[in-house]
């Protein structure tokens, strides 16, 4: 599960802002390397403290000027796709696609960006032999 999910967040930080930490999108509202919204950072802090209480540890509170922290975006990724990995999105491509649309139907047309560019970044290659 974790080597899945690492290399679906590094290949989204590639798609969202080609691993820039200063990328600003969508108006202003998208920020950081994997063009947090505000609401994404929200989600995490939710997430994060579900699985605090479970795990009986204190649980993270991210701010909104996180987004531009890449340790901290990769954190905030990586405690959400958990969650939806968790509930059942396996597939790295889908589980990509939960970056974009974490409730709501695939966008099909992020889910083919994600394929590329986990393709392109050996990341796709490297869960199938995992999965081997």
């Amino acid at each position: 599960m974790t080597n899945l999910i690492l290399s679906v967040v590094a290949a989204l930080i590639q798609l969202e802002s080609g691993g820039n930490f200063m990328a600003v999108g969508d108006g202003g509202h998208a920020i950081g390397i994997l063009q947090l919204h505000r609401i994404a950072v929200d989600e995490a802090v939710r997430i994060d403290s579900i699985y605090a209480a479970r795990e009986r540890r204190a649980p993270r509170l991210w701010t909104y000027r996180d987004r531009l922290n890449p340790n901290k975006s990769r954190d905030m990724a990586f405690i959400t796709l958990r969650f939806h990995y968790e509930r059942g999105t396996t597939n790295a491509v889908a589980l990509g696609g939960k970056w974009n649309r974490p409730y709501g139907p695939a966008n099909d047309a992020y889910n083919r960006k994600v394929r590329r560019e986990l393709n392109r970044t050996g990341g796709l290659h490297e869960i199938q032999s995992i999965l081997r």
